[in-house]
């Protein structure tokens, strides 16, 4: 094995370690401050900064935490030079099992991830522990809906709020995560009402001690 080859084989150890115990610090000496982090399997293309990753990370509950087995794996390096690489990885999170091309290159001395670009399937077998299972037909599948107003919660925010949910049903009724369905409903003021008035009009009387 080449220095290269060993020296990325380093980085993708701390990499899927981050990936596993939900470690932002670990994923931050491995990844550029400038990398990109893309998903384009849903309708929607997730395209993320690391400011805007690193949070998601360290909100979820870690597949270390919950029991998980690892399927860290390293399916090939590519060099494309004295200071760029291709590594075709694949790793798994909860029920989604990943496919990853991370693009890497050589500065001050050592190699980072500047761009991961994932593909991600459902793959409930691949999510077992000790403390989880597999969904059958009896399977309870527990569904939790949070009902907010809509004043301006943030993706993150929203992600924290699931991840959180999640973790409790998982810690307090033993439930799986590949099961446990949230959905956050966001309600406009004038729809909410308190103490038979809008929402809006009710916090006004509050303030004015009314």
């Amino acid at each position: 094995m080449s220095d290269a080859h060993a020296e990325i084989t380093q980085v993708l150890a701390e990499y899927f370690d981050g990936l596993h115990f939900s470690d932002s610090r670990r994923l931050a000496r491995v990844f550029h401050p400038m990398a990109h982090y893309v998903c384009p399997t849903e309708d929607t293309l997730v395209h993320r900064m690391m400011p805007e990753y690193f949070p998601i990370v360290d909100a979820r509950p870690s597949p270390a935490s919950r029991g998980e087995p690892r399927h860290d794996r390293i399916i090939s390096i590519t060099l494309g030079g004295p200071a760029l690489a291709f590594v075709h990885a694949e790793c798994a999170i909860g029920p989604k099992f990943f496919t990853d091309f991370l693009t890497l290159i050589r500065t001050d001395d050592r190699w980072q991830i500047i761009s991961k670009v994932f593909h991600f399937d459902l793959r409930p077998s691949a999510y077992r522990g000790h403390i989880l299972h597999r969904a059958s037909p009896t399977t309870p599948m527990p569904y939790i809906n949070i009902k907010i107003t809509r004043e301006g919660a943030t993706k993150e925010q929203k992600a924290e709020l699931i991840a959180g949910v999640t973790d409790l049903m998982v810690r307090v009724l033993d439930k799986s995560p590949a099961t446990t369905f949230v959905v956050i409903d966001e309600v406009e003021l004038a729809d909410w009402g308190i103490g038979g008035l809008p929402v809006d009009e009710f916090r006004a009387r509050q303030v004015r001690g009314s």
